[in-house]
């Protein structure tokens, strides 16, 4: 339904919001049998108060809407779910990926993050950090994965700026 629809995605994005994302990752780790590979990667905005106070609200809108737009372009025609989790952190989860297509999408992740970080740094400097982890073969808990996703991202933003820290899932 319309309401429920509505209850699963951002307003301001278009994507799946919070409640969205838990709700695919359910279903995708408790009930896809065929689930044997993937990537999740988490993009965080550094200090995203601080620009939206610097630069206004309308500016952290607009920033957050080019990350949703660059995130929905890197599907590529795979089966990708992009979300925004909190104010200025989002998820993007790809199933059934082999590892050099993970590293790949990893790669173009972060090379769309810097040139909106470059292109919204006019005034103030903005740093985009993520994490990703790849799993293959394992048992997989949607905790277990969101947890060293979320461990990775602060490790890139603690290694510079517009940095991304891949790992496989331990």
């Amino acid at each position: 339904t319309r309401f429920r629809d509505d209850s699963n995605q951002d307003a301001l994005t278009g994507l799946r919001n919070r409640r969205g994302f838990d709700d695919y990752m359910h279903n995708l780790f408790e009930g896809d049998k065929n689930l044997n590979s993937g990537l999740m990667c988490m993009i965080q905005v550094a200090e995203f108060q601080e620009f939206n106070k610097l630069q206004g609200y309308q500016q952290g809108d607009q920033l957050l809407k080019e990350i949703a737009t660059a995130l929905t372009s890197l599907a590529h025609g795979r089966e990708v779910l992009a979300a925004r989790i909190t104010g200025a952190t989002f998820v993007l989860l790809a199933p059934n990926l082999a590892r050099e297509e993970a590293v790949v999408m990893t790669t173009e992740v972060t090379d769309a993050m810097a040139q909106i970080a470059h292109a919204m740094s006019q005034a103030m400097s903005v740093s985009i950090g993520s994490g990703a982890t790849y799993f293959s073969g394992q048992a997989v808990t949607s905790t277990t994965l969101m947890s060293q996703t979320d461990m990775l991202t602060l490790q890139s933003m603690a290694h510079g700026k517009n940095q991304c820290v891949l790992q496989d899932l331990q």
